[in-house]
């Protein structure tokens, strides 16, 4: 998921370039490019361990999305079982004997369950990474079995999911260390918290600050960088704080109809838009025809995100409010419409909007419902996009926040002292 490897790709091309030698593995696309290498930015990126092809993963219908959730749990129960006969072993020594560089220590998403027993068995430590927000981190061990679910989400599907989840979020006290891709000035007393339990904590966000040129949608071929250009020109041509931005991430379904309401939300209250949407089949027929004839909207099948949040026409990010987007919004003070779909997204919406002030709700959703409608979705629009710059609180908020991002990140910034001092260790071992 893109969520987890962004990140992941941030921190690994950071230490290859303070002098790390960073090798990244990953379960590749198909059987045939098992094996397969490439270097990316001083990182090698290496495939291997297919996820058993010979059983391949049942096809569901894109709306049906209990079954997209058994789609996820099944792929996920198949990835924890790639250590289980020490496979994920043999390819740590072979890369190690042919580098000529031993191993100092495995880095991993949380959610990688056999990571810890690897470093083990290596006899190196093993260090945690946490994409999403510390006070996700904080509560997922307390989440109740009768945990909400989200309307169009079976309980039964969810609860599996959450169960695995939760299983794995409880080895985290067994890590040598656990990073953060968060911020001391966001998140200070949840990091104090997970601290004063004896967790080895360390905050080292936002990463996508360590390279600007990377953030959650990284460009991919000429297409991308044709797409990207034409929306680049198309905001250029708009009045500052004018567009909203409209991104929903790229993996979990949202509610039937969603769209639908979205876009007569847009046609009617006539706000001028980029929408990034992979599916276009999931857009209203006409709407997108009608759209570009007015010249109100873009909706496009990928955008360069961090361009666009930090683009002079941009007055507001309307998302899902997964953690990755959050914190490239909050790193270019631009306000937001929350609309979480599930998960960690919620609990992220509430701090936006109620803890943090640099955000508006929906009101259905902050109801409980799982479809935001038409009329909702226009009034928070509005309430949004015609905040004045210059002296409402969302955006004097907006603006504080941006400061105290950044400056984690800056040279003797707190989150950049904690990545200085795991680089540091690393290059002065001079290992891999």
């Amino acid at each position: 998921m893109p969520g987890h490897i962004t990140p992941l790709l941030h921190l690994c091309q950071h230490l290859a370039a303070s002098g790390c030698l960073v090798t990244l593995l990953k379960t590749p696309e198909n059987s045939q490019s098992v094996g397969a290498e490439k270097w990316e930015n001083g990182v090698r990126i290496k495939s291997c361990l297919p996820l058993d092809p010979s059983k391949a993963l049942p096809a569901v219908h894109k709306d049906d999305h209990g079954a997209r959730l058994e789609k996820v749990l099944c792929y996920f129960n198949r990835f924890q079982a790639l250590n289980d006969d020490d496979s994920m072993l043999a390819i740590a020594e072979e890369l190690s004997q042919s580098s000529g560089v031993p191993i100092s220590c495995v880095i991993s998403d949380v959610y990688v369950g056999w990571a810890r027993d690897l470093a083990a068995q290596l006899e190196v430590p093993w260090i945690a990474l946490w994409t999403s927000t510390v006070a996700d981190l904080l509560v997922r061990p307390l989440l109740p079995k009768n945990y909400a679910t989200f309307g169009f989400i079976p309980y039964e599907s969810l609860h599996k999911v959450l169960h695995t989840y939760k299983e794995l979020v409880h080895k985290i006290p067994q890590a040598d260390r656990v990073l953060v891709n968060s911020i001391e000035g966001i998140e200070g007393p949840a990091i104090d918290s997970l601290i004063g339990s004896g967790i080895n904590i360390k905050h080292i966000g936002p990463l996508h600050l360590l390279s600007d040129k990377l953030g959650t949608s990284a460009q991919q071929g000429v297409d991308c960088k044709k797409e990207s250009s034409a929306i680049i020109q198309w905001l250029g041509a708009r009045p500052d704080s004018s567009v909203i931005y409209i991104a929903f991430g790229t993996t979990m379904p949202v509610a039937d109809g969603q769209f639908e309401e979205l876009a007569s939300a847009l046609e009617e209250s006539r706000q001028e838009f980029v929408w990034a949407i992979r599916d276009s089949s999931l857009i209203p027929p006409g709407f997108q025809e009608r759209m570009t004839k007015l010249d109100q909207g873009l909706v496009v099948s990928w955008a360069p995100q961090l361009e666009i949040l930090g683009h002079r026409s941009v007055g507001g990010f309307l998302t899902h409010c997964g953690w990755n987007s959050v914190m490239e919004s909050m790193s270019f003070g631009m306000p937001m419409v929350a609309r979480p779909i599930t998960g960690d997204q919620v609990l992220t919406a509430k701090f936006v909007i109620d803890e943090w002030g640099i955000g508006v709700g929906v009101r259905g959703i902050e109801m409980g419902r799982e479809l935001a409608r038409k009329d909702d979705l226009k009034n928070s629009i509005k309430a949004l996009m015609e905040a004045d710059p210059k002296t409402s609180e969302i955006w004097k908020n907006a603006r504080r926040v941006k400061e105290v991002v950044r400056a984690a990140m800056k040279n003797k910034g707190s989150s950049r002292n904690n990545i200085d001092s795991l680089v540091h260790k690393r290059v002065k071992a001079k290992c891999h």
